[in-house]
């Protein structure tokens, strides 16, 4: 059995020692470099010969493929015009309901997405505000006239295939992107009103409890609640027993 195991490893070690010592010399070939660049004996593009006369022009070709195709498209786009109609129409009857208004947004993304690959980019320009309001915009009641009339600038864009200069077009998405930007405006005003609540909150906290509880027996977290002022905090914060 000895025998056996020792022929067995002899079998597998030498290849594998073979290959230990290629990679010994390559290492020190290379030093700290580690890696080697490899540049071929002949360039391919001097072996390409060049079409005196093409019998077809390969961009008028993939075009012409593109356009044999492009009814496979809207086939696909409309799909996604139907749900959202769907959508819609299950958002204004349960205006309440989060998931049926989540599933409209998921729909208004699919569009902001597929829109302008599949060749209807006007589409996707409604999409793209009217998708960023819905996700930005916390009151979607108000919101939900506006969601009425760009649902309907997608679906009449998908079917007349709207050009994306029209003039109608960008007045919509002018007005979905003033609408987001009042949104964003109105949230920074309310989380800075809350912050200043919350300051004041902590400030009265800390004053009623600087007259009202010992400072050398309560701890600062537990006697200031909230946001100490510079002035008060010197004085109860800092533990003195004065």
């Amino acid at each position: 059995m000895g025998n056996a195991n020792n022929k067995t490893r002899s079998i597998i070690d030498e290849p594998v020692a073979q290959m230990v010592a290629k990679a010994t010399a390559l290492s020190r070939r290379l030093g700290t470099k580690g890696y080697e660049y490899i540049t071929p004996p002949l360039n391919l593009s001097a072996k390409a010969k060049p079409i005196a006369k093409p019998k077809t022009n390969p961009i008028e070709a993939a075009e012409l493929q593109l356009k044999v195709l492009s009814s496979g498209y809207k086939i696909w786009l409309r799909e996604d015009m139907t749900k959202l109609r769907i959508a819609s129409k299950a958002y204004e009857k349960a205006s309440n309901d989060t998931r049926a208004f989540e599933n409209l947004n998921a729909c208004v993304h699919t569009i902001k997405g597929n829109a302008p690959i599949l060749g209807c980019e006007s589409a996707g320009m409604i999409a793209c505000p009217l998708s960023d309001l819905m996700e930005g915009c916390s009151e979607h009641k108000k919101a939900r006239p506006i969601l009425s009339l760009a649902v309907n600038a997608i679906c009449q864009a998908i079917e007349h295939n709207t050009p994306a200069n029209d003039p109608a077009l960008g007045e919509t998405v002018a007005m979905l992107n003033q609408l987001n930007s009042r949104c964003s405006a109105a949230k920074s005003k309310a989380q800075e009103e809350a912050q200043k609540t919350n300051q004041a909150a902590g400030k009265a906290n800390c004053s009623s409890c600087a007259s009202d509880v010992p400072q050398r027996d309560v701890p600062c977290p537990q006697a200031c609640p909230g946001t100490c002022p510079a002035s008060s905090s010197s004085n109860i914060c800092s533990g003195s027993t004065s």
